[in-house]
C-alpha cells in the first residue's frame, strides 16, 4: 500500500524480563488490527 503522509495513533504492550535486577528480554507487541484499520486495510 502507498504511503499516504496521514498520521496514525496506535498502542503497544510492552514485556520486560528481568533476572538479577537486569533487562534480559524486551519484546514489544503492537496493537496491528488498529494500525491496519486506520490505513483502510481493514474495514473499521
Amino acid at each position: 500500500m502507498p504511503g499516504t503522509g496521514n498520521t496514525i495513533d496506535g498502542t503497544s504492550i510492552s514485556l520486560i524480563t528481568f533476572r538479577d535486577s537486569k533487562v534480559i528480554d524486551y519484546v514489544v507487541t503492537p496493537d496491528r488490527l488498529t494500525i491496519l484499520q486506520q490505513l483502510g486495510v481493514i474495514p473499521a
